[in-house]
């Protein structure tokens, strides 16, 4: 990866930031069409089959501007980008907090470094998204997991696989640190902040 701090692709937006209200310093992006599969070992209207699938599918119609190409297969073996839902114990035991209600395994394992951007001086790393993805969504007795919460969750979640980094630091906002309790409206900024990256790419 070039780590040249003042790349070729100047960065207009950035609203992602760490739990501590600091700024994140990445981003990715899918550079393949993203083949989808899901499955589910929880007893919940919510996380039916039938409704990650539609939850996947949503997703790529909130993103549109990205120019996602999705589709569900019918083989593990045959996916990229794999969503789960999941009880509290088999969160624990893939070393996820299992008071959380969703997580995105997305790290330097799927992911390879593409360059580096500049925003307003500061160097930004900008990685493709190489590896299979898992989103984990959590069945958790503990937090709202109603449909609407859950429809709000599945939709963060899936913000995080498509290549958002962080969290915006605004409650109203889909990618608000704690998903299940703000409005879940996607504002411009969280959209300029992901696209920007998506049109310099297909660029």
């Amino acid at each position: 990866m070039d780590m040249t701090p003042y790349a070729s692709q100047p960065l207009g937006y950035w609203h992602a930031y760490d739990e501590y209200g600091n700024p994140v310093t990445r981003i990715a992006y899918w550079n393949r069409p993203i083949k989808v599969y899901v499955t589910t070992e929880v007893s919940d209207a919510s996380l039916t089959e039938s409704r990650l699938r539609t939850y996947a599918y949503t997703a790529q119609s909130t993103w549109n501007t990205l120019g996602l190409s999705l589709s569900i297969v019918n083989s593990i073996y045959d996916a990229n980008l794999i969503i789960k839902a999941v009880t509290e114990d088999t969160a624990r035991l893939n070393g996820i907090n299992p008071n959380l209600v969703g997580y995105t395994d997305l790290n330097d394992n799927n992911m390879t470094g593409s360059g580096v951007g500049n925003y307003q001086g500061t160097p930004k790393y900008i990685y493709e998204i190489t590896g299979d993805v898992t989103v984990y969504l959590i069945q958790n007795s503990g937090i709202d997991s109603n449909l609407t919460s859950r429809h709000r969750v599945a939709l963060h979640e899936l913000s995080h696989a498509f290549g958002y980094i962080g969290h915006s630091n605004v409650s109203s906002r889909l990618m608000y640190y704690q998903a299940p309790y703000s409005t879940g409206t996607l504002s411009s900024e969280e959209i300029d902040h992901l696209e920007q990256v998506y049109s310099y790419q297909a660029g």
